[in-house]
């Protein structure tokens, strides 16, 4: 397998797509989820090649939704085993979480004293630090533009 980071969305400079393009065969590049966007992923000769972007935070999200399923699977999981988070527990929404519908985001979350989550403000996938302030992470589905204030989430454990 090759996880590259960084170069990996539209602009003039981002040129690990097309390499991987030449080189073999890009299935998938840009995906709508928020943050990680500019994923790809495709095949380089027999090696899965994974396209990262550089922000730390869309990174981890693209490791996490693409890369860590992957492992799995070839580590011989099964495939529904294999996207579920380690570790979650239920707990219900302190605010509203935005989303726009059409994209799934995997909103960064911390607990309350009362045990209840709170979305945290990111300020862009580039802010490392909100990922180290978070106790865990609610994905909020394509189809949904957010989550209602008291909506009762799943939250993966960081």
């Amino acid at each position: 397998m090759i996880v590259s980071s960084g170069s990996a969305s539209k602009g003039t400079e981002d040129f690990v797509p097309l390499l991987v393009r030449e080189l073999g065969e890009l299935w998938v590049h840009g995906v709508a989820i928020r943050p990680a966007s500019p994923v790809g992923f495709g095949r380089i000769g027999e090696r899965l090649c994974f396209v990262l972007p550089g922000n730390p935070v869309a990174a981890w999200v693209g490791f996490r939704a693409f890369v860590r399923p992957a492992l799995r699977i070839l580590s011989g999981r099964k495939t529904s085993e294999a996207f579920r988070a380690d570790r979650s527990v239920r707990a219900v929404l302190a605010r509203k979480l935005g989303s726009t519908a059409g994209r799934t985001d995997f909103a960064r979350v911390r607990f309350l004293e009362d045990g209840r989550v709170e979305p945290l403000a990111t300020g862009g996938s580039s802010n490392l630090t909100t990922l180290t302030r978070a106790d865990g992470i609610v994905v909020v589905p394509h189809a949904l533009e957010g989550l209602e204030e008291g909506t009762e989430v799943e939250v993966e454990l960081l």
